[in-house]
Order: structure tokens, then C-alpha cells, then sequence
């Protein structure tokens, strides 16, 4: 079963998702094209998607399922699914419920035109339905239609007809049963050929007919509030916090807004104000006090952030929040000026030309232009990696005006800054990485998603061979780019590195590339010239732009390997593996055990020692532990159950490495850490 996955929000925003048999594989939407609009309060959207993209087969012995939705959230109950086209409330990533789909030329359009009437007529009892039903054919069309609503008190409505369409006409089909209040609605709509043998048209939903309010949006007195969020973070004494009066009619315009930090009594500790914009908005990063000391000294770790909107109702809005001191602030745990072997500071010395310098780190030398900050050549392992000076190509209107800057580590990892300066105008901007053919073979690029980046050969072949739109395993990043790509060979490359795009100006859609054609515009690219140099190309402005503003992009670029395997490093044994965090004691994710001892860690030694488990200890923690769900409850149940399994597997595990002695290492998710989690 393969399975294509398009999500998009009101700004037009997507990202594709496949799947393959359950895993993930790479998908990319060819060819889409969608329009977002507003009026009036509510969102317009259309889409047209190339069914090659999808992967349907128009034969008609071929199944498809199709599904159609919104996202469930503010759906009461199920009757949201009257605005999808599927069954019921699945996962949105599984096959199960989704329409299926054949693909057959005698086949009419079948529409449901009117479901339940006007939503304005509070007072209605009845629910009108309309199906209508044309045919596109040649010739008339025997049909027989079926229209079956039982609202969940009220008398049935029926309608079951048999018709004959005309070539080109259409015709519509209506039931007006009676329903009482918000009472919902069972109903079958069923559309076949006359003997009933062919389906044409199948949809079952519960619905409601008088619905209070509208799914999926606010009441319009909370659009017109005004509105704002903020981030508070304690290290850098920083708020962070965006302003919205935009939908507030009658407005002052400027609107005057007013900010207050204020501690638990109530106390204003900072203040300042500023103005929301011709568009209504504002965004501010205030600089306030050190709340630690005062929260050691009041005892008292709240505090409220207050916006007030001058000249607008109910423009005052407060939001609390707490500022505890931690007995770990500010220590120097962990850190000092030691660099652990193998690694060795950074050496520099002066190059060859006047505008180079050497740039050496453990096994690695980079030969690199003082302009631009990128690498003319590096030396990795004894090999010579690129087969030219790494290189930005502008294209536009002006002369390029920019600025360069590196910051170097220990292991290599320079982390490079372009800042595009106020005024420059681009039509495309590419940063190209030429490395040699014997030197380029392999790939690894990653997205953010877990165990499904890919890693291998590059793509035989000439042109573009690879490039991000073909990376599976998305879960969150929006369109094509890649945070990690490296190209190289069994022992040595070049990765390229990036937290997100920001600074990129990405194109949506096709337009002509440097090849002479119309094609999408990736973030990363790979491609392999006539003398089989491979190229890493990064995409940094794919369409044209004036710099309104200076504007940096920031990568980290580095070359493998790191550092010296150790001797025999295939033959290590790493021991075993204790694999979630749950085995050692944790909560979720999180690393600390779940009552923030070493207790448990020091039992797990305990049974290491002995190969006993301390039986009597583990039924103090299950007695102990703080379990989510009402005592008596499944959810309690389903708790209760996965943590006493993974602790005494924990331990367990410990004992039985008396035995064979091997190494014991914790596996951890620094990723998905969760400080402080529970169950």
C-alpha cells in the first residue's frame, strides 16, 4: 500500500508525506497548484493536484482511496466529517477510511449540493438534501439514487428513484425529512447503475442539521479582541512578545500600547511602550531586570505580563507566569577551557596568496578565501576533497554587496554567516560545492524525522541526480530543505549544515533554470557534470528579490572525518544497550529518575554486583510512583502497566549483566529530552 500525504495551511504553506507498506518514503507534490484567499471572515481554497503526482492508475480494475478533511480539532463529536470526504475520524496517514476511488468513462458526476440547508435559519425542522447527478457521456444514463436520512429521534426521510439522463443534462434529487433541534442525522447517499450492480456514488456520515456555532473558527467578539503572546527566557533576561490589534474595528490608529512586568504583588518591575503598525501588529524584544534575585528575595516566583491597548475594549490582557531560581544557575559544570584528545586547537596560518589562510584542525587542512570565508580546497585524511574553490554565484541587477564571517571548533565545524546587504537585488543566489568524482559516491541527508534519512550511493547519471524534494521522513519541516546533507566516500567529505532557511528566499513552483528549463527550484541539489565532478549545490535565493533589510543566512560546513577511529573500533563492544530512559528509571523521556535520586541507578549497580533484583525496593517505587489517571481508570491501568514492565526489565537487565560482564550504557534522546516530565 502506498500512501501520499498533503498537508497545507491558509497561507499556502505544505509539505508532502509518504508511505510504503508503513514506511516512510520520499514524496513530493509535482505540479501543484493552489489558491488561498480571504473575504469576509472566511477562507477560500482550491487545489489542483496531477493525478500522475498522487500515483493513480486511470485503468479501470484499479482501486484508490481518496481522503479529504480538515484537521479534527474544535469537531464535536463526529460530525465534523460532514465538511471531509472519508469514514469517520482515522489517522490521517492510514489507508483505513478513506474513499475509494475507481476510475470509469461511463460513470457520472455525481455533487451534493444542499446538506442540511442554510445554517442561518436557526429555526428550521426540516434538513434538505440535494444530490445531483450529470452525465458527461454519449449516451443516456439508466441510474437509480438513493437518499436515506434518520435523524436520531424524528421520522426517517426517503427518497428512491430510478432515472434516465440525458447526454449533457443533469438532474437534481432532494429529500426535506423533519428534525428537532441539534438532534443528528444518519444519512446514506447512494448512487448506481439501474440494476444496482455498479456503485457509482457512496457517502454515509452523522451530521447536524442546526449546529450553534461554526466549526473550526472563533465567534467574531473574540476576532475582534485584541490579541498577543510572549516568551519569557530567564538566561538572556528577555521577553520576546508580538502584539495583534488588526481585527479590532474603529481602532486608534497608531494604537498606543502599553507593557507592564510585574512581580506577585503586583508591583510594576519593568515598563515600557511602543506602537502597533499601520497593519495592526507589533513585535518587541524588551530587555528586563534579573527576576532571580527577586523571586530569592520575595520567596515568591510569580510574576504577570500585561499589554493594554489604548482606545480599544477590553485591550487589557494579562498573562502570569512563574520565574523560579534554580540551585543550578550559573554554575560552571561541564565547562572549561580544556579540549579533550584527540582534538587540538585550531591552527592558522597564512596561505600561499595574500587573500587565503590554512586553517588546520586533526586530520583535516583547509586552504580558505579571506573573503569569502569558503574553502579553495581541504585536505581530509591524506586526500584532496573538492576539484575547485567552493563558490557563491550571484545573479541580478546590482553588484553584489555582501559580508562574510567563520567561527571555528575544535572538531572542524566552521560555521559560516552570509549577510546580504540593504539594497542588493538577486535573481538567484547559489553556493556550490564541487568535489571530485573518486572523492564523491555516497550521501546522507537528513530531515528531522527518525530512522528514515537516507544513506547511500548518489544517483548514477547526469544533471540534477538528487535533491531534497526526494527525502522521506518528514514530520515537521515545510517544503524541501534539508538541515544535514553530506556527500563524500567510505572514509572522508563534506557536510553542510543549517537549523532552517531562514534567510533564504524560496520559490514556490516551477520556473526556468539554469539547465534552460521549467523545473522546481530546490533548497539542496546534486548534481554530476560531463567530467563527473559532483556538485552540492544550495539553492540561497531561488527567485528574484530586492534586500529590503541586510539580511544573513547562517551554515555550518565540515569535512570528515572528525577525528582518528580508535584502534580496532569494529571489534568494540559497546555492551548492553539500555535503550529508553523508561529502563533506567526515567519518566517518558525524561533522564532523571522519576523521584530525582540516583537511588534507582544505584540499586540497578546493586543487582549488577549481586545478579539479585532488590524486589522490595521496585514495589517501593510502583507504590510511590505519581501514575496518570483516576485510580480505578484504563488510562491509570495502561500506566501502571508500561512503567512496572520497563522498570523491572530495567533491573533485570542489570542483573543479568553479572554474568557476562560487558559494558552497561544508558541510551539517551538528547533530542527528545523532556525535563521534568511525569507520567
Amino acid at each position: 500500500t502506498t500512501l501520499a500525504h498533503y498537508v497545507v495551511n491558509f497561507n499556502g504553506a505544505f509539505r508532502g508525506l509518504g508511505r510504503k507498506d508503513g514506511a516512510s518514503v520520499s514524496w513530493y507534490p509535482d505540479g501543484v497548484k493552489n489558491v488561498s484567499t480571504e473575504k469576509d471572515g472566511w477562507w477560500f481554497y482550491e487545489l489542483a493536484m496531477p493525478l500522475k503526482t498522487i500515483g493513480f492508475d486511470l485503468a479501470p480494475d484499479k482501486v484508490h482511496g481518496l481522503r479529504v478533511a480538515r484537521n479534527w480539532h474544535n469537531c464535536d463529536q463526529s460530525f465534523g466529517h460532514q465538511t471531509s470526504l472519508g469514514e469517520g475520524d482515522h489517522a490521517f496517514e492510514i489507508p483505513y477510511g478513506a474513499t475509494r476511488l475507481v476510475f470509469d468513462d461511463d460513470s457520472p458526476v455525481v455533487q451534493v449540493r444542499e446538506l442540511g440547508g442554510d445554517r442561518g435559519d436557526q429555526d428550521a425542522n426540516t434538513y434538505p438534501v440535494t444530490v445531483n447527478v450529470y452525465n458527461p457521456g454519449t449516451k443516456p444514463l439508466d441510474v437509480k439514487v438513493l437518499i436515506e436520512g434518520h435523524p436520531e429521534h424524528s421520522q426517517p426521510g426517503l427518497l428512491e428513484a430510478p432515472a434516465t439522463i440525458a447526454p449533457g443534462a443533469d438532474r437534481d434529487f432532494k429529500v426535506n425529512g423533519a428534525v428537532l433541534g441539534e438532534e443528528p442525522i444518519d444519512l446514506v447517499t447512494r448512487v448506481t447503475s439501474a440494476d444496482g450492480k455498479k456503485t457509482y456514488f457512496y457517502r454515509h456520515l452523522v451530521f447536524k442539521r442546526n449546529y450553534k456555532d461554526y466549526l473550526w473558527i472563533k465567534s467574531a467578539a473574540d476576532l475582534a479582541k485584541a490579541k498577543y503572546n510572549f516568551a519569557y527566557y530567564p538566561s538572556h533576561n528577555l521577553i520576546h512578545a508580538t502584539a495583534d490589534v488588526s481585527s479590532v474595528k474603529d481602532r486608534p490608529q497608531p494604537t498606543a500600547l502599553r507593557w507592564y512586568l510585574l512581580n506577585g504583588a503586583g508591583a510594576a518591575v519593568a515598563r515600557t511602550n511602543t506602537v502597533a503598525g499601520a497593519d495592526g501588529t507589533c513585535e518587541i524584544f524588551w530587555t528586563v531586570p534579573d527576576l532571580r534575585p527577586l523571586t530569592v528575595a520575595s520567596s515568591c516566583p510569580d510574576y504577570t505580563m500585561v499589554m493594554v491597548a489604548e482606545g480599544i475594549k477590553d485591550g487589557t490582557i494579562r498573562q502570569p507566569f512563574k520565574r523560579y531560581a534554580m540551585a543550578w544557575e550559573g554554575n560552571r559544570l561541564g565547562l572549561s577551557g580544556v579540549i579533550p584528545p584527540p582534538f587540538k586547537p585550531v591552527k592558522k596560518e597564512k596561505g600561499k596568496v595574500k587573500d587565503e589562510e590554512v586553517v588546520s584542525v586533526v586530520l583535516r587542512d583547509h586552504t580558505v578565501d579571506k573573503t569569502t570565508g569558503l574553502w579553495k580546497q581541504v585536505n581530509a585524511a591524506g586526500h584532496d576533497l573538492l576539484a575547485g574553490p567552493m563558490e557563491l554565484v550571484f545573479a541580478g541587477p546590482t553588484p553584489p554587496t555582501y559580508t562574510c564571517s567563520t567561527e571555528w571548533d575544535v572538531d572542524g565545524l566552521m560555521t559560516w554567516t552570509l549577510v546580504l546587504k540593504k539594497g542588493l537585488k538577486l535573481d538567484s543566489l547559489k553556493l556550490v560545492i564541487p568535489m571530485k568524482a573518486s572523492e564523491a559516491t555516497l550521501m546522507h541527508a537528513c530531515v528531522d524525522g527518525l530512522r528514515n534519512n537516507f544513506a547511500g550511493c548518489i544517483p548514477k547519471g547526469e544533471g540534477r541526480v538528487w535533491d531534497g524534494t526526494k527525502a522521506g521522513g518528514r514530520t515537521s519541516i515545510i517544503g524541501d530543505y534539508m538541515p544535514y546533507v553530506w556527500i563524500g566516500g567510505a572514509l572522508r567529505g563534506i557536510c553542510v549544515c543549517g537549523e532552517n532557511d531562514k534567510g533564504w528566499e524560496i520559490a514556490e513552483g516551477k520556473r526556468k533554470s539554469e539547465r534552460g528549463k521549467n523545473e522546481e527550484v530546490p533548497c539542496q541539489e546534486i548534481v554530476r557534470e560531463k567530467d563527473g565532478t559532483v556538485k552540492l549545490i544550495l539553492n540561497l535565493v531561488q527567485k528574484p528579490v530586492a534586500i529590503a533589510e541586510d539580511r544573513t543566512i547562517r551554515l555550518g560546513i565540515q569535512a570528515t572525518p572528525v577525528k582518528p577511529m580508535p584502534e580496532n573500533w569494529r571489534g568494540t563492544d559497546i555492551g548492553t544497550l539500555v535503550g529508553a530512559c523508561l529502563y533506567f528509571g526515567g519518566c517518558g523521556n525524561g533522564i532523571e529518575p522519576f523521584d530525582e535520586t540516583t537511588e534507582f541507578w544505584e540499586k540497578m549497580a546493586e543487582a549488577r554486583r549481586t545478579g539479585t533484583v532488590d524486589k522490595a525496593y521496585l514495589q517501593s517505587v510502583f507504590d510511590r510512583f505519581t501514575y496518570a489517571g483516576e485510580p480505578g481508570s484504563k488510562v491509570r491501568e495502561v500506566c501502571e502497566e508500561r512503567f512496572k514492565r520497563h522498570y523491572n526489565a530495567g533491573m533485570n537487565m542489570a542483573a543479568g549483566n553479572k554474568k557476562s560482564g560487558r559494558p552497561f550504557t544508558f541510551y539517551t534522546n538528547a533530542r527528545g529530552i523532556e525535563f521534568g516530565c511525569r507520567a
